[in-house]
């Protein structure tokens, strides 16, 4: 094989790969719009019922709560185990299971801003 074969070899490769390469992310891109319309469905869906919005607060009444959440006027206690201490005074959004009056605590986390910083009091 001489040179020239060899380079011609390696360029019909990279063309090669390149065009796979455009072609595989393309399809890639199609697959992650669909993935990102059912995320936005879901998240649509719990945004009903299954979280609520507020400031966290430690609570003072640790009979009702070691957490307290103010959301729409409404002081609503919690009870976990879990250490939340980092969100003490932030916008959180608080992710719940059942009623008002008997939820499981889900997850606790950060309210963001659309440019994805943490949205403070």
């Amino acid at each position: 094989m001489t040179k020239k074969n060899l380079y011609l070899l390696m360029l019909v490769a990279g063309v090669a790969l390149i065009a796979f390469s455009i072609f595989d992310k393309g399809k890639l891109d199609v697959a992650d719009m669909e993935n990102e319309d059912t995320t936005k469905v879901a998240a649509t869906e719990t945004e009903d019922a299954d979280y609520l919005e507020g400031v966290l607060y430690a609570s003072e009444d640790m009979s009702r709560g070691n957490l307290k959440l103010v959301s729409d006027g409404r002081n609503i206690y919690m009870r976990t185990s879990r250490d939340f201490s980092r969100l003490i005074g932030l916008q959180v959004l608080v992710f719940m299971e059942g009623a008002l009056d008997n939820f499981e605590l889900i997850d606790i986390q950060p309210k963001l801003e659309k440019n994805g910083y943490i949205l403070q009091q």
